[in-house]
């Protein structure tokens, strides 16, 4: 049962008609198909990169110190070779798509004085 502290906490902090006077806003971010294509074309490049620079791996059964039962080995991953991360190729930026290859063109709303609008 509500007494008349409860009463009183629940008036204090009622938020109800705090969020009835927001604006609800549903903005998605919409890019333009320039900038869109760009981004696509970076992740298959560094997709490709990461299928051709992938290091040759085994798997190994090890047992932890000190375990004798066969039931609580780990499968553990090792590496044979270097692992390279496309990233730290030293023509990595020389072979990513370029942004200036692609034409991106923002639209901009100017009212009669040549200054933007704001929405």
């Amino acid at each position: 049962m509500h007494n008349k502290h409860t009463y009183f906490l629940l008036r204090e902090f009622n938020t109800a008609d705090m969020k009835s006077h927001r604006k609800k806003s549903h903005h998605s971010k919409i890019r333009p198909k320039e900038l869109q294509k760009y981004m696509e074309d970076r992740v298959d490049k560094l997709r490709e990169l990461y299928q051709e620079h992938s290091p040759n791996t085994t798997f190994e059964m090890v047992m932890p110190a000190g375990e004798t039962d066969g039931r609580k080995a780990m499968r553990v991953e090792k590496v044979i070779g270097e692992d390279v991360s496309p990233f730290d190729l030293p023509d990595f930026d020389k072979q990513m798509p370029k942004i200036e290859d692609y034409h991106i063109e923002e639209e901009v709303n100017v009212d009669k004085f040549g200054l933007p609008k704001r929405d």
